[in-house]
């Protein structure tokens, strides 16, 4: 059976109440992508392990490459909703058969027609994208994804990546995780 915990020191384990039970015989097919919406890794853990959230991720990577894992991976977390990891249009629970990875980032900070404010993040300026401004990745956080994956990789679970907006369901209900997250998928 392959490990249910990344138990590096890169990435530690905190628990939280926001996880059920996979089905038995439920494989795990695809690694969904999100950003939080928000932000530090320390705030949004927080709201990830009040048990009024309803919202968890597997794993959650901060901006200046630290890791931390909040859900074993035998386990569902609760990070996507609504939508079909294997395509179409069949709306099922997407955490089914999907392990959930999100970066600390704000996503779409504002629309083009409006000044970005620069000092609600910290991973740099924003970047105009689809008339709108977006926080970008950091190379620290994309290269703790990469450590993640690598795990994947090496410990038998999938790497294969999908974005939460290519699954979500209806169609156009998820950003994340946006257009500058394009180095992988």
């Amino acid at each position: 059976m392959t490990p249910g915990r990344i138990l590096e020191k890169w990435c530690p384990y905190r628990e939280t109440p926001n996880s059920s039970a996979r089905d038995p015989g439920e494989d795990v097919r695809a690694v969904v992508v999100h950003y939080t919406g928000g932000g530090s890794l320390g705030s949004t853990a927080k709201w990830i392990c009040d048990p009024s959230s309803g919202v968890s991720y597997h794993v959650m990577i901060e901006r200046d490459g630290r890791a931390v894992q909040f859900v074993d991976f035998h386990r569902k977390a609760w990070h996507a909703g609504v939508g079909n990891i294997d395509g179409g249009q069949d709306k099922r629970n997407a955490n089914v058969g999907s392990i959930g990875v999100a970066f600390c980032n704000y996503g779409k900070i504002c629309r083009a027609d409006t000044q970005p404010n620069k000092l609600v993040y910290t991973a740099g300026a924003p970047v105009l994208h689809s008339n709108a401004y977006w926080e970008p990745y950091t190379d620290e956080a994309l290269a703790t994804f990469t450590r993640v994956l690598t795990w994947f990789e090496r410990t038998g679970w999938t790497t294969n990546l999908v974005r939460h907006s290519e699954i979500a369901l209806p169609r156009g209900r998820k950003h994340d995780p946006g257009p500058l997250f394009s180095l992988y998928i």
